[in-house]
């Protein structure tokens, strides 16, 4: 190798190398990228105050005609809790599912023989969802006008489904709507 050839086999080792330092470099500030969002949105787990085999605290609610209703009303049987908002898509998703599938018990988990809607608006809001979603009249649902389940429960995003025991104790929570919800805590309860 000699001459033209030399210079052309040098450059291309240095081409090869200037790519892989650029290479390098891209996939460390992905890194760096990834890990910065990691820290911003956990995937793990959405924050809840709630501890599993814990007594729900209790919180006074209202009907849409105004009716004051305690949380402690549902003791007896287990029960779900959806909270929704009116400005979540997921939420309508999963209001159409509940209306298409009766009161009966929850899919999710056949032992649930409540449901109960919470919503975190207003009763105007809330009648607006309910007529969007086509629910029938016999559903339970219940307006948390000062907003309890965010700050006693800790539900942080709609859709959450609190799920309790008889004795109402905290049993898990599912974050979201879809076919199979995903459960963030569970713990054996034995009483």
């Amino acid at each position: 190798m000699t001459g033209l050839w030399l210079v052309s086999y040098i450059a291309l080792w240095i081409l090869f190398l200037i790519v892989a330092v650029v290479l390098l470099s891209v996939l460390r500030n992905l890194g760096t990228l990834y890990e910065s969002l990691a820290v911003a949105h956990p995937l793990e787990e959405q924050p809840i105050k709630l501890v599993a085999g814990e007594a729900l605290p209790d919180l006074t609610m209202r009907t849409l005609s105004g009716e004051q209703v305690l949380v402690s009303t549902f003791q007896g049987a287990r029960t779900a809790f959806f909270v929704v908002s009116p400005r979540c898509s997921p939420c309508t998703n999963l209001l159409k599912d509940i209306a298409e599938n009766g009161a009966g018990p929850y899919p999710h988990d056949g032992s649930v023989r409540w449901r109960v809607i919470v919503s975190n608006a207003d009763a105007a809001e809330t009648a607006a969802l309910i007529d969007q979603a086509g629910l029938p009249d016999g559903v339970l649902l219940l307006i948390d006008p000062d907003g309890g389940t965010r700050r006693e429960w800790g539900v942080a995003g709609t859709p959450t489904t609190v799920i309790v025991d008889e004795q109402l104790r905290f049993v898990r929570h599912e974050v979201g709507y879809a076919e199979k919800p995903v459960r963030r805590s569970t713990a054996v309860v034995r009483g």
